[in-house]
């Protein structure tokens, strides 16, 4: 058949790991692609670790969209909702994740090479989709650790949920109070430069609480972006960088 000849050809070279040159393998892929673009599909059954050059060309072929669309995002102070469902669709928010738990297992320097290709065509997504990957490191580094992280993990990799970190102005002492109440905490505080907030699903956050014995601490804790409560104030206009919505 038609789809097996070329895509089949690099999915083996790369799953068998033959001494292949991984350019001869991008130049039939991308002569595949050109001229049937459905055969994407099945080049992502392959763990993006196996076929480390292949991300380069997806975000090529995303990234001439995104940047179509980069000046109108900057000239209307609009984040990039339809550049961040692409992401989604392709699972580019749970490549970091390691394998065994869902996720595609892609290293920490393919990931940010990754992000420093797509900056060069939309710095708003690079910049939003990088505060995502950060907070997914994290908990990659706790989890190889023996540390909590592999729930949140579990998570990003079943529904490619999308982390929104606080840390730009927390530092160590943190910002906003605890106080306990009927089945947990309520908790009050201004949080700013939350990138990806417009379109985020889990706020990773912390907050100071004064316990009873211990005195103050500074707790770290997930908190859904639509919870009864959690209102995102649209004041982020850094100039060139609209579209990032770190508000």
């Amino acid at each position: 058949s038609e789809l097996q000849s070329p895509c089949n050809l690099v999915c083996r070279l790369l799953l068998e790991k033959k001494q292949t040159n991984q350019y001869y393998c991008i130049l039939i892929f991308s002569i595949y692609i050109f001229f049937n673009d459905t055969a994407t599909t099945e080049i992502y059954t392959l763990s993006l670790h196996d076929a480390l050059p292949i991300w380069r060309i997806l975000i090529q072929r995303l990234g001439e969209r995104f940047a179509s669309r980069a000046a109108e995002h900057d000239e209307s102070d609009r984040f990039v909702h339809a550049n961040w469902e692409e992401l989604k669709s392709e699972k580019l928010f749970s490549a970091m994740v390691p394998e065994e738990l869902g996720g595609a297992g892609l290293p920490h320097t393919e990931m940010c090479s990754l992000i420093r290709e797509m900056a060069q065509y939309c710095p708003s997504t690079a910049l939003a989709f990088s505060m995502h990957q950060h907070l997914v490191a994290a908990a990659v580094w706790n989890y190889r650790q023996g540390n909590p992280g592999e729930k949140l993990l579990r998570k990003v990799a079943e529904c490619e949920t999308v982390l929104v970190g606080t840390g730009a102005n927390d530092w160590l002492s943190s910002s906003g109070n605890l106080e306990p109440c009927e089945g947990g905490f309520r908790f009050s505080a201004t949080k700013a430069f939350a990138s990806g907030s417009p379109a985020g699903d889990l706020l990773v956050t912390s907050g100071r609480y004064k316990d009873p014995k211990d005195g103050w601490q500074v707790l770290h804790f997930p908190l859904s972006l639509r919870s009864e409560g959690v209102r995102i104030l649209e004041n982020w206009k850094a100039m060139g960088m609209r579209g990032s919505g770190s508000n």
